[in-house]
């Protein structure tokens, strides 16, 4: 697509595994500088990080 987006059809959909139901913090408060370098993958989405 031109936007940049990504459209797929599921015909089939296979849980393998589930998630852990709760984030190792809020989305909305915010975390320790500990907890932030422990999960770096997720801080790394946050709107400050993606300045």
């Amino acid at each position: 697509m031109k936007t940049g987006e990504v459209e797929i059809d599921v015909s089939d959909l296979k849980v393998l595994n589930r998630a852990s139901p709760n984030l190792p913090m809020l989305p909305d408060a915010e975390a320790s500088e500990r907890t932030r370098l422990t999960y770096r993958y997720i801080d790394m989405r946050t709107e400050r990080m993606q300045r």
